[in-house]
């Protein structure tokens, strides 16, 4: 039987988690439950998860970082300053997001991660070929009709 893992953000506990839970295909039967990380382990709480390919997953964390991992739990890329919330582009490390619950993200044909940065009003690109953060879209003003 082929199954289908899945990393998802468990909300429901006292220490929000990251999680692997593997499915049967075509059907809602949850076959396992494994816990990755606890927000305690990340020093964070995680807002959004996007899975990459087989092996990797993105998370995005309420300390306004973006981490890429690798399974099974090595990080290989990091953007933001941990618990420093602003607007800067640059250097990947440098960077500076405002994530809010809303936020969220979306992987790129290229592999770059595409985030919802609700907090500055912008649509930002985490580059980890490049080390970089850019702005895609987005302005301080937010949206003026017509503009």
């Amino acid at each position: 039987m082929d199954l289908t893992p899945d990393i998802e953000i468990n909300q429901s506990s006292t220490d929000p988690s990251v999680r692997k839970t593997k499915y049967a295909p075509r059907e809602a039967t949850q076959l396992s439950v494994n816990t990755l990380f606890s927000s305690s382990q990340l020093g964070a709480t995680p807002i959004s998860v996007v899975c990459g390919n087989a092996s990797s997953f993105w998370l995005l964390l309420s300390s306004n970082e973006v981490r890429q991992y690798k399974e099974p739990s090595s990080v290989s890329f990091t953007a933001g300053k941990s618990d420093q919330a602003g607007f800067f582009d640059g250097e990947a490390t440098q960077a500076l997001f405002a994530f809010q619950p809303t936020s969220g993200a979306c992987l790129s044909a290229s592999g770059s991660l595409v985030i919802g940065d609700t907090g500055n009003h912008r649509v930002r690109i985490a580059d980890p070929q490049a080390n970089t953060v850019t702005t895609l879209a987005g302005s301080d003003a937010g949206c003026v009709d017509g503009e």
